[in-house]
């Protein structure tokens, strides 16, 4: 897609969902009212989406994922490690489905 393309997709995306990364950035062409779905890895991610959706002023939740050989670790404690961001995770759907009750 084109750059211009992209731009208009986003200007239409009203949740924006994925895991923890550079693609979330695309928040910041939302449109107004908008909201972030953050999936963090357990064992990566930082608070940058979180502060830029405040912002904008979009809503924001996040959901921590598990990591199928780590489990559920607590994000609070964990500290950024970049040989751990390709690591597969696993979306916890109850928790899933409460963040887009607030969003939705």
């Amino acid at each position: 897609m084109s750059v211009r393309a992209q731009l208009q997709l986003f200007a239409g995306v009203e949740v924006l969902m994925g895991v923890h990364g550079a693609g979330l950035a695309n928040l910041a062409f939302q449109p107004d009212g908008g909201s972030v779905v953050e999936l963090h890895a357990p064992l990566c991610g930082t608070h940058a989406y979180w502060y830029m959706a405040r912002l904008r002023g979009l809503g924001y939740e996040s959901v921590t994922c598990q990591d199928p050989e780590f489990g559920t670790v607590d994000y609070r404690t964990v500290q950024h490690n970049a040989a751990h961001n390709r690591r597969d995770v696993v979306v916890p759907l109850d928790r899933l489905e409460e963040a887009l009750s607030r969003v939705c």
